[in-house]
């Protein structure tokens, strides 16, 4: 992730316990999440002026149980994504310039699809990449969060394990 005019306050956290396991292939201690998981990271505002920016890119796999047909699907290629968030004025600005404001690019919703002979379809995971709050203050955190909602019997974990 390249932040500018923002730097990191903390880890990648999700935001619930996962369950521990061992991938029996790869044999490699894994935690996987199912139904839903979102990680997220907080960062410190840096800047003064202008937007900041956050651009990374969501590399990984989703898995779907053997009942599900034991299938991994790896993000390739990788997905890119590019999110603002505004700073807000140091002195509050009137109601109608707020309102004919343009919305920052704050919210990125990422679907993948694979090739089907009649057109590509949604694929069982569906990726949520967003900033809050949605305006920042110099000084002041925000968070950065990815969400993965997958259709039941599928999972996700982290490709990169903590030591």
């Amino acid at each position: 992730i390249t932040a500018t005019g923002a730097e990191p306050l903390d880890d990648w956290r999700p935001d619930h316990a996962g369950k521990a396991g061992v991938d029996p292939e790869q044999q490699l201690a894994l935690t996987k999440f199912f139904d839903e998981v979102t990680w997220s990271r907080a960062y410190k505002i840096t800047a003064t002026s202008g937007p900041i920016t956050f651009s990374g890119t969501l590399a990984g796999q989703y898995c779907s149980n053997a009942e599900a047909g034991g299938e991994c699907r790896p993000l390739l290629p990788p997905f890119k994504y590019d999110l603002t968030v505004e700073i807000a004025p140091s002195t509050p600005m009137p109601t109608d310039a707020v309102a004919s404001a343009p919305a920052a690019p704050y919210e990125q919703l990422i679907i993948p699809t694979r090739p089907k002979r009649d057109g590509p379809k949604p694929d069982a995971v569906r990726y949520r990449v967003w900033l809050e709050p949605t305006t920042a203050v110099q000084g002041e955190p925000v968070r950065l969060h990815v969400t993965a909602t997958h259709e039941a019997g599928w999972h996700t974990y982290a490709t990169t394990q903590p030591k």
